[in-house]
């Protein structure tokens, strides 16, 4: 039988509005606030493992007590390790200049809003956390940061090209190769070899072997103008392209300038990106003398 001193402590905890229970027990555990868990003993073993499994490891100083029919629970202040871990504190800026079209800030406080034009250099997410213009704190600002950005492009282009293409021939052919040169029975004017066996010497620079000869055929041949600025404008998206990382893209192209120089084209293009331009930046706090 319950003696009346406890149950005269719960109502009273219970008038004063400081018992909990349920869901909102566990929260409150979670939150440190709360100093004694009765449990009873026809709880469900669900309810036990809430506490006595999950919250004796995440909580650092923590006392459970099996005692019969109830488990006691007991939160102390939980003491500050100091690790003398330095921190260092940052701000996130501009790697190049551009439009802001988004900000995925995860620490920090956002200097700026979207369709805001930035230069290269300017604080996008503040490391100094401040308050009626005061700082408050320093942080580790991070985050990600994209924008819109542009390149001038200018690249020449030739209108003779030369392309190698493979034919469906190939044929296998002996050959001996004494240091870098070959000899062998050449099945086409143009081809490919394959080494299929071969035998090679480890005292002198001398082999023998099999291999299989592919043909190709070597196309000289002249771009008109219109294939050859279709060709230039893609090996351009191509380069830029490269220099992309997955979740940045081409948004837009323009051509600026474009005219024929001897055997070559000259094309000058506006390329507009879709780019994350954050950086991290190291700062030093200001503290008063």
């Amino acid at each position: 039988m319950i003696n009346k001193n406890y149950l005269n402590m719960l109502g009273l905890t219970n008038a004063a509005r400081a018992l909990v229970n349920g869901e909102t027990l566990i929260k409150s555990i979670s939150a440190n606030k709360v100093e004694l868990v009765l449990i009873a003993n026809d709880a469900s073993d669900n309810t036990k493992k809430k506490i006595t499994d999950k919250y004796k490891d995440s909580i650092e100083w923590i006392e459970i007590t099996d005692i019969g029919t109830k488990y006691e629970v007991k939160i102390v202040e939980r003491k500050k390790q100091n690790n003398n871990v330095s921190i260092e504190y940052t701000n996130v800026v501009a790697k190049k200049s551009g439009v802001i079209k988004k900000i995925y800030a995860e620490d920090g406080l956002k200097m700026v809003e979207p369709n805001t034009y930035v230069n290269k250099g300017d604080v996008i997410i503040s490391g100094a956390i401040t308050k009626d213009e005061e700082v408050k704190k320093y942080v580790h600002a991070k985050g990600k940061v994209y924008a819109e950005v542009w390149y001038d492009v200018s690249i020449e282009f030739p209108l003779k090209y030369t392309e190698k293409k493979y034919t469906n021939n190939n044929k296998r052919s002996f050959y001996i190769k004494i240091g870098k040169d070959y000899i062998s029975r050449k099945k086409y004017k143009n081809f490919e070899r394959k080494k299929i066996i071969s035998l090679k010497n480890r005292l002198v620079p001398f082999e023998v072997g099999i291999e299989n000869q592919k043909e190709i055929k070597i196309i000289n041949d002249t771009y008109n103008i219109n294939e050859a600025k279709t060709k230039a404008k893609e090996k351009v998206k191509e380069k830029i392209l490269q220099s992309l990382d997955k979740d940045e893209y081409i948004l837009d192209e323009k051509t600026l300038n474009f005219y024929q120089k001897d055997s070559k084209i000259v094309l000058d293009m506006f390329i507009t990106c879709y780019e994350e331009i954050g950086k991290e930046e190291k700062i030093e706090p200001i503290t008063e003398e």
